[in-house]
């Protein structure tokens, strides 16, 4: 029993009063505009800060939020490299950025500044700088051992796809061992969700476009709930071969639904947002917790959840996007 974090679930628990729960988001939805729905969020989180935030630097606001929960999570944390985990996935991302921006003809820093994610552990220029300049000694452990690898075959890569599965496999791999080191299930449990999510669309990409099986055996992450020699016994199956392999795994109907979608339109947005929302699912047992670590990584996907669906329904008002394309995609709630 972790007695340490006692007032750090206090303070969660009163945060947590404030959440937007789900039919909200639908009121939100049926605003006649941006700016109505900045107005239901008057009495949130967000409260202190909508009033100078214009609907199109929505942004602001999102990342205003952003920060502070990364505030809130240092202040409460007693076990910072397992919380740094949350952020750290984004620098990940900028380096990926970064690489990608390097195979422009004309690298642009500011250009690569605009898709790089914040709140993130490491500053973005240190990552940028590392990579423009192929010295990666500056850069923390995890990040630049990710680096090196990418570096050493950045001559011979010239896809996004592969830069994207070699960072992906690092972020993984360390993510991992950091939860093993603190025997946390809880954020193992996470990390499992999010490389079956990211495999998934790997076997799904790799054997529609009949690359060789050896090749997507290379690029599975090892770590989900779905052992990696599933996808391998499964490539030269049919797609229905590969859901009856699934069937009695906790994510079939979230696959099953996604992949049908994916078939029609050529996007994996629905199975990200039922993929999303298994880990919601997962993360609301911390609602229950007295004890331990559990409720405070369970706030920040909850926050998580929330900004997404903020951004979608902003971002649906503002491109005059229909409603019911932004509520198939909205995510469940932590509360």
């Amino acid at each position: 029993m972790d007695t340490r974090y006692l007032s750090a679930v206090g303070r969660i628990r009163a945060k947590e009063a404030r959440l937007i729960e789900f039919p909200r988001f639908l009121r939100m939805l049926e605003a006649t505009g941006p700016g109505e729905v900045i107005k239901e969020m008057a009495d949130t989180e967000y409260a202190g800060d909508i009033t100078d935030i214009q609907p199109g630097n929505f942004e602001q606001l999102l990342l205003k939020q952003q920060n502070s929960l990364k505030k809130l999570l240092t202040e409460l944390t007693k076990d910072p490299e397992l919380t740094d985990l949350l952020f750290m996935i984004n620098d990940f991302h900028n380096l990926k950025v970064a690489f990608k921006e390097k195979l422009q003809e004309n690298p642009s820093r500011d250009r690569a500044g605009k898709s790089f994610l914040a709140p993130a552990v490491y500053d973005g220029s240190l990552i940028w700088n590392a990579v423009i300049e192929d010295n990666y000694k500056s850069l923390p452990e995890p990040i630049k051992n990710a680096a090196a690898k990418v570096g050493g075959i950045f001559e011979r890569t010239t896809k996004y796809n592969e830069i994207d599965i070699v960072i992906d496999r690092f972020f993984f791999g360390y993510a991992l061992d950091v939860a093993a080191r603190y025997k946390s299930d809880f954020m193992k449990n996470i990390l499992s969700r999010q490389i079956d999510n990211v495999n998934i669309k790997t076997f799904i990409k790799f054997r529609e476009a009949g690359v060789d099986r050896a090749k997507l055996k290379a690029h599975v992450i090892n770590g989900g709930e779905l052992d990696a020699e599933l996808y391998d016994r499964a490539y030269d199956g049919s797609s229905d071969d590969f859901m009856t392999m699934l069937r009695f795994k906790g994510c079939y109907p979230a696959v099953k639904t996604g992949f049908e979608h994916w078939q029609k339109e050529g996007d994996f947005s629905i199975m990200e947002k039922l993929m999303d929302d298994l880990i919601t699912g997962y993360v609301k047992k911390a609602k229950y917790e007295t004890f331990g670590i559990e409720p405070v990584i369970g706030y920040f996907f909850a926050i998580k959840a929330e900004i997404t669906n903020i951004r979608s329904i902003m971002t649906g008002k503002l491109n005059e996007i229909p409603d019911e394309y932004v509520r198939e995609r909205l995510r469940t709630t932590y509360v």
